[in-house]
C-alpha cells in the first residue's frame, strides 16, 4: 500500500495567473499562493 501524503502531494487546484490551472501541494499552496489567481476547486489542469 502506497501512503498519501498530504502536505507533499499536488491536490489543491489553483489558476496561476495566466490562467492555467494545476495541482499544487499544499506546501506549495501555501509558500506560493501571492503566485496563484485563486482556487480552481474541481476543475480540469
Amino acid at each position: 500500500m502506497r501512503d498519501y501524503n498530504l502536505i507533499d502531494e499536488p491536490w489543491i487546484m489553483v489558476r496561476c495567473r495566466d490562467g492555467n490551472v494545476k495541482p499544487v501541494s499544499l506546501r506549495e499552496a501555501l509558500l506560493s499562493a501571492h503566485t496563484f489567481s485563486g482556487l480552481a476547486g474541481e476543475t480540469k489542469p
